[in-house]
């Protein structure tokens, strides 16, 4: 597969509506949230209380394919750079995969450990713009281990939000 730069550009754009529709769902749950942008790129997002303090750090991921597929895809090496990527390459708290109606979140630890012992479907080498493995996972299978967000209120959110740093869930 070659590099295609239009594409690129597309979904480093979804990737950034992504990222600030989660960054506004955890605001709206009362956290001060940011994006950590260039200065930090083992995560996508700083969340305190209040400006200035950090509680934990989100990765955020685009899944723009779900929806025609019905699969997850789950970014796990970066083929160019011959280096762990995406779930086995951040050092975020929680993993939020965001479809294009839907936010599911995981902490990192459980979705790595839930992947780990649960063989992708598929998996494809030099996906999207050529330089990802990725492992694809029925919705229906993955989401055992993510709890959808977008749908709850927001002291639901907090509340899962703190069991999953805490390690309770």
């Amino acid at each position: 597969m070659s590099f295609k730069p239009k594409n690129f550009l597309r979904d480093l754009s979804a990737g950034k509506v992504a990222e600030n529709r989660v960054k506004d769902l955890f605001e709206l749950c009362g956290y001060d949230a940011h994006l950590a942008g260039k200065r930090n790129p083992d995560w996508d997002i700083e969340c305190g209380w209040e400006a200035g303090t950090k509680l934990f750090t989100i990765e955020v991921k685009y899944d723009m394919y779900e929806q025609r597929s019905g699969n997850f895809a789950i970014e796990v090496f970066n083929t160019n750079q011959q280096k762990m990527s995406g779930l086995f390459g951040t050092r975020a708290d929680l993993w939020c995969h965001v479809l294009s109606e839907e936010i599911w979140m995981a902490h990192v630890d459980k979705l790595r450990l839930w992947t780990s012992s649960n063989p992708a479907n598929r998996i494809i080498e030099h996906a999207g713009d050529g330089n990802a493995t990725i492992w694809l996972y029925a919705k229906e299978q993955i989401t055992e281990s993510l709890t959808r967000v977008d749908n709850l209120d927001h002291s639901e959110i907090r509340k899962i939000i703190e069991n999953e740093i805490s390690g309770t869930c």
